[in-house]
């Protein structure tokens, strides 16, 4: 899903950012597939491993460059 996205919208997977609320299915899957994730905080309490987490979507802008 994540690659075929990318490839669709003609763009690497590393220029995109992926934002989900499932630490499993969205963030690590959008990882492993090579785009750049942040998890969305308030759906899956207490997972400690992911670093890039937001609160609010507004949050987003400072993930892109």
């Amino acid at each position: 899903m994540f690659l075929e996205t990318c490839q669709r919208l003609s763009i690497q997977p590393q220029q995109a950012l992926y934002v989900g609320d499932h630490p499993l299915n969205d963030y690590t899957g959008a990882m492993n597939a090579g785009l750049n994730a942040v998890l969305l905080n308030g759906f899956h309490e207490g997972v400690a491993y992911i670093p890039q987490r937001i609160d609010k979507l507004k949050q987003v802008v400072d993930y892109l460059d």
